[in-house]
């Protein structure tokens, strides 16, 4: 696997651009995704949880378990 773009300066971040909490087919309710991905070191997050029917359209509301940085360990 070639890392060159790992090899310039700079801030990296990691992230999850899409997962899901019981609100609609995840696993794990929302609060402990956020904790899980908290404590692997992740700088980001995005819950994407599926906005259908069968899933009574659910909204997952997020903005109680953001604070700023989502890793605040740097």
């Amino acid at each position: 696997m070639n890392n060159l773009h790992f090899s310039f300066p700079g801030r990296f971040y990691k992230g999850n651009l899409q997962t899901h909490c019981t609100c609609s087919d995840g696993d794990y309710p929302v609060d402990e995704v956020v904790q899980r991905y908290r404590e692997k070191g992740y700088d980001l997050l995005a819950m994407s949880d599926h906005f259908l029917e069968c899933y009574d359209y659910p909204v997952t509301d997020t903005p109680p378990l953001s604070f700023g940085r989502f890793h605040n360990s740097h």
